[in-house]
């Protein structure tokens, strides 16, 4: 892969996983949690809730799970 394609791939990754991190955030305000409050639910640190609603983190698909179970998202 050349640098350009890479630098294509990196970007549409952090795209996703920022519009990831806004639709848990959102579904966590929809339920009315707050993130302490969602991050015990899914057995996750505060710190890394916030993390992902940021999209500084791309989730494990157990910590997806574990979230959607929290939100009562389906999975």
């Amino acid at each position: 892969m050349t640098d350009r394609t890479d630098a294509r791939a990196e970007a549409r990754s952090v795209r996703g996983v920022g519009a990831l991190g806004e639709f848990i955030r959102s579904q966590r305000r929809i339920a009315d949690l707050s993130q302490r409050e969602l991050a015990r639910l899914a057995d996750l640190s505060d710190a890394y809730l916030s993390q992902l609603e940021r999209g500084l983190h791309e989730p494990s698909v157990r910590v997806l799970n574990g979230l959607a179970q929290a939100l009562n998202v389906p999975n």
